[in-house]
């Protein structure tokens, strides 16, 4: 693996001069990083950034934690016990959960700037307990940077943020073979470009390429890593396609290069054409083999579900004996309880007319199918085939819409499926037309065109400082109208951009309209 060294990040206070405010608001809560291994528990590292908010699958055991001051309680949780590693593997094109002992693991909570002892437990007892000073001074690990090689930005759309941000990152690769992944790299950009939910936002994408070179080729057998930069190995809980980072050191590495280029997401490509990979579900690095096993099994296949689930929130709408529990899934736009339309999040999508549940096999239909989130019955996803169900198949139009929003919302007045490259396409019919006056709620209304597959709608205005605040939008799906039922003010702007198949123009028109008594 690398060889870490460390270097320590200390605590800053500021005082100030003046009089206190009379009621100052609480001091924000710190996000601390808790490390267990063979040593025990230690803290790792002290922020004040929010504290991540984990995924935790189904099935996964919980710690308790508590902080404790002269038998006062300051704060208390729960997490995901961050030694049982979760991981998404696939066979075939279907993925699927494993939870596996990994002895080691790392896990964020948060607590107030308040000294005191903080004490871990599980169902068995006491499994640490550690000094907290908020003020501490924390030894962080960082790895060796002359097995970084290079680093380079390979799609350059411009900074971090707006964008979304990828890294890959060499694994099993000697320095003589480097060549051989950047080639790899090239062949998954080329792949990736290619798939629904990308091609559309493709100028919105920055991805970042770091050749670290290991010791030997390869990976690890048998759970057990070799000689690679990040000590990934095959047979992680004793099932062969489970390739996955055996050690928290590794880890931390790999997280350090993602930090270090800004990115969302990472991905450690294995020098491996024998299939295998995992997720983490909810954290930002997967660990993919470098080969094609065909049916829908590449890597950018295989990348596309993973972000899905770190980038997208979008639920697994697979099935799962072992993991359908009594248990409600994690809030997500892709899974719902129940088929009423009233209780599904996708509502305003559904194929008019649809029955509800839905049996028909058909493709293009939005409705309400049964089996998703591990379960066969009481669980209901939007159409029959998508990508968070099976590899072989693209992102359905629940989790396509809520890709665009995702990359609206990354830049409200020059995302929203924007291909960049496509020249606008006037909007015409416009109802209300600019200036009107009309009643709340109302309907926008357009004139339906051929070869427009959906259109964009956003809905705004400009608050009393001049910045432009988003108020809703939607993503008509073919229709030519869209309802306005909530309204954060009375004078409104709405962009309406048309989209084609694989892409869409550049907020093609523009009308204004205020809303009456």
């Amino acid at each position: 693996m690398l060889d870490p060294t460390r270097i320590a990040l200390a605590a800053l206070a500021c005082g100030c001069a003046g009089a206190a405010p009379p009621a100052p608001p609480p001091a924000p809560a710190l996000a601390v990083t808790l490390r267990f291994d063979a040593g025990g528990l230690a803290i790792a590292d002290i922020t004040t950034h929010a504290a991540v908010s984990p995924f935790t699958a189904p099935g996964a055991p919980l710690l308790h934690y508590q902080l404790v001051a002269a038998s006062a309680t300051l704060a208390s949780g729960t997490i995901a016990d961050p030694r049982i590693a979760h991981f998404e593997a696939f066979d075939g094109a279907t993925p699927a959960w494993m939870l596996s002992s990994v002895g080691f693991g790392s896990a964020q909570i948060a607590l107030p700037p308040r000294a005191g002892t903080l004490i871990v437990t599980d169902g068995a007892g006491e499994l640490g307990r550690v000094a907290f000073d908020p003020s501490m001074s924390i030894a962080q690990p960082l790895l060796s940077m002359p097995d970084v090689l290079d680093t380079v930005k390979l799609v350059d759309h411009g900074p971090a943020a707006g964008h979304l941000n990828l890294v890959i990152m060499a694994e099993g690769y000697t320095q003589t073979q480097i060549g051989e992944f950047d080639a790899a790299v090239a062949n998954f950009i080329g792949e990736l470009q290619q798939l629904d939910g990308f091609a559309q936002h493709w100028d919105q994408i920055n991805i970042w390429r770091i050749d670290v070179r290991s010791q030997v080729a390869g990976s690890g057998s048998g759970g057990v890593p070799t000689s690679t930069a990040f000590d990934t190995a095959y047979d992680t809980g004793g099932i062969h396609r489970l390739l996955a980072i055996e050690t928290q050191g590794a880890r931390d590495a790999a997280q350090q290069l993602r930090a270090g280029v800004q990115a969302d997401a990472a991905i450690v490509l294995v020098n491996s054409t024998d299939y295998g990979g995992s997720g983490d579900g909810g954290d930002v690095l997967s660990v993919i083999y470098a080969g094609d096993a065909g049916d829908g099994r590449g890597i950018a296949s295989i990348a596309a579900h993973e972000l899905g689930h770190s980038i997208w929130k979008l639920a697994d709408e697979y099935e799962d004996a072992a993991l359908c529990t009594g248990a409600p899934p994690p809030a997500a736009a892709n899974v719902s309880l129940s088929p009423a339309a009233s209780a599904l999040p996708w509502a305003s999508l559904l194929t008019p007319g649809v029955p509800l549940p839905t049996a028909v096999d058909d493709p293009t239909v939005v409705g309400a199918y049964e089996g998703a989130a591990y379960c066969a019955t009481g669980r209901f996803r939007p159409q029959h085939d998508c990508r968070m169900r099976d590899l072989a198949h693209g992102y359905c139009a629940v989790c396509r819409d809520q890709i665009d929003q995702y990359f609206l919302r990354l830049d409200p007045q020059g995302g929203g499926g924007s291909g960049g490259d496509s020249a606008p396409v006037p909007v015409t019919g416009l109802s209300p037309d600019g200036g009107s006056v009309v009643a709340h709620p109302t309907t926008l209304s357009w004139a339906a065109q051929p070869g427009i597959a959906s259109y964009w709608i956003v809905l705004g205005h400009w608050d009393d400082s001049g910045t432009w605040v988003q108020d809703a939008t939607w993503n008509s799906a073919g229709a030519s109208s869209v309802r306005i039922d909530d309204a954060a003010s009375t004078s409104y702007e709405f962009a309406i951009d048309a989209c084609g198949a694989t892409s869409c123009a550049d907020w093609s028109s523009y009308a204004s309209f205020v809303t009456g008594p």
